[in-house]
């Protein structure tokens, strides 16, 4: 915990590519994080971002201040005017599993390349409630894992597609969180890990936890993937750093006095946070010391697994959750497994 605070004041520098031609997806991007990784993938030059939202209000005044932004950057410079990127909204509910295999099946048609995907989108909550439209699983379960992994997989095969059609190796990078390292998860000795969670009555280490199964998923996802031979993707999760964003909005009063004033004392700026989701999206993998792929990141750099992962008890635990999600993947959408 004392490294994760004094990590807080750490200033990430700012991203410098040129993705002239790329496209992003970014989930989660009408606020926060999302929104500024967004702005970043706009002022290095991308063609096109979709803004993948649940809600399309606030995505369509990301997706104005996004331009305005670029538009003023390009204004204040020396340099020749850029075209302006073509910034999309689009729709996507990760509580709703029929909204998610549509998004995937849309970018599939719709878009000629996705080079970035960025599965940011969380849920974080001090209630407990179900996703009905999700299988009836509790709503961050459903959201930050099922569907989460749910749509990773499905946008592998056009995330390979680009890279065999632009000679590229796109990037799929998970927003996970230090809240892997703190989670208790009693639930991994249960004979049936997802089915402990969503029955247990207390949502305490809920979100903490679900995190840890993004940092797990993320490894598994990456190992299997590569072992395909389908094609290379660059598959990473990271830490972004505690930010001063609405994720945590949901903390309740008289609470959120003092943690409001923590925030504000500890915690990093969006912009400064989105950019450990830029350098875990522009990782040069060519240095395989700090290759990112399978990997978990923390103020832009290769950084250890939780220990709840380590030895031979971390990895059976790992297997099993890994297999679990596939089976529920699968039941979703028969043969999924099949296609990493």
């Amino acid at each position: 915990m004392f490294s994760q605070v004094s990590s807080q004041f750490k200033t990430i520098p700012a991203p410098a590519a040129d993705l002239t031609g790329r496209t992003a997806i970014v989930t989660g991007s009408n606020v926060g994080l999302g929104l500024e990784a967004s702005r970043y993938f706009a002022k290095l030059g991308c063609d096109r971002i979709v803004l993948a939202c649940r809600d399309l209000k606030k995505a369509e005044a990301a997706r104005k201040a996004i331009l305005s932004s670029v538009s003023s950057s390009d204004s204040s410079s020396t340099s020749a005017i850029q075209p302006a990127p073509e910034v999309l909204v689009w729709h996507l509910d990760l509580a709703d599993f029929d909204n998610v295999k549509a998004f995937a099946a849309r970018a599939a048609k719709e878009l000629d390349r996705v080079d970035f995907f960025m599965a940011n989108a969380s849920v974080a909550s001090a209630k407990r409630q179900y996703a009905e439209a999700a299988g009836g699983w509790e709503m961050q379960l459903a959201v930050n894992v099922i569907s989460t992994f749910l749509l990773n997989i499905l946008m592998l095969p056009v995330l390979r597609e680009t890279g065999r059609k632009f000679a590229v190796t796109p990037r799929l990078v998970v927003t996970a969180s230090f809240g892997a390292f703190l989670s208790f998860f009693t639930e991994r000795t249960a004979p049936n890990i997802f089915q402990a969670l969503n029955e247990n009555g207390s949502i305490v280490d809920r979100y903490n936890t679900t995190k840890l199964l993004q940092v797990i998923a993320t490894k598994h996802l990456a190992v299997a993937s590569r072992a395909s031979g389908r094609g290379d993707v660059v598959i990473n999760c990271l830490h972004p750093g505690v930010c001063r964003t609405e994720l945590f909005r949901f903390v309740p009063f008289p609470l959120s006095i003092p943690f409001n004033a923590a925030m504000l004392l500890f915690g990093r700026s969006a912009d400064m946070g989105a950019r450990t989701l830029m350098a875990a999206a522009l990782s040069d993998e060519s240095d395989e010391a700090n290759a990112t792929h399978g990997r978990f990141m923390s103020d832009g750099l290769v950084a250890e697994f939780p220990p709840i992962m380590a030895g031979d008890e971390g990895e059976q635990m790992q297997v099993r959750v890994w297999e679990e999600l596939l089976e529920i993947l699968d039941g979703i959408v028969p043969g999924i497994s099949r296609t990493i």
